[in-house]
């Protein structure tokens, strides 16, 4: 769902080009043809209503639902300072200096708690995209790597050396 939500999000403003000037040309030509016009500017407000639920609707409710996988161990005591979420709500991972813990969050494989001490290294990549990647890598034999697609990189880069120096 969540990486679905992620591709479709260029196509749908893609498909604003054609939709905007022909919802426009059938408001202005409703009088020669009302049934078309009319057809044309329902499908241009069907299209809007779908762009409103796929950037502000969606994304809260993928938000939420990983919240939820976060809150069962917050309830354990894990209380975060610095969190990380994926730009797609599909990962997540949190620090807790005070506890020497982290809890990384997977949609697809569920949540893992981390000591301090499995964490060898970490490091903020480029890539190719807009989205940096911020990597951690584990001594745990089933979770070599975690990462996750971040928004700030600069901010992150800060909290990172304040964790692990």
């Amino acid at each position: 769902m969540n990486i679905a939500w992620w591709v479709l999000r260029p196509f749908y403003l893609m498909g604003l080009v054609p939709v905007i000037p022909v919802a426009l040309i059938a408001c202005f030509d409703f009088r020669r043809d009302p049934d078309v016009a009319g057809m044309l500017i329902v499908i241009g407000l069907l299209y809007l209503a779908f762009g409103y639920v796929m950037f502000a609707v969606a994304p809260r409710m993928l938000q939420r639902r990983l919240a939820r996988r976060i809150d069962a161990y917050k309830h354990t005591g894990f209380t975060p300072r610095y969190e990380a979420f994926s730009v797609a709500y599909n990962r997540y991972v949190g620090f807790d200096p005070e506890a020497r813990k982290a809890l990384y969050v997977d949609m697809t494989t569920g949540g893992v708690m981390v000591d301090f001490d499995q964490i060898d290294h970490w490091e903020l990549s480029p890539g190719t995209g807009p989205h940096p990647l911020l990597k951690l890598v584990t001594r745990l034999p089933n979770l070599r790597e975690i990462g996750v697609r971040i928004n700030r990189p600069g901010a992150w880069k800060s909290d990172m050396h304040t964790l692990f120096g």
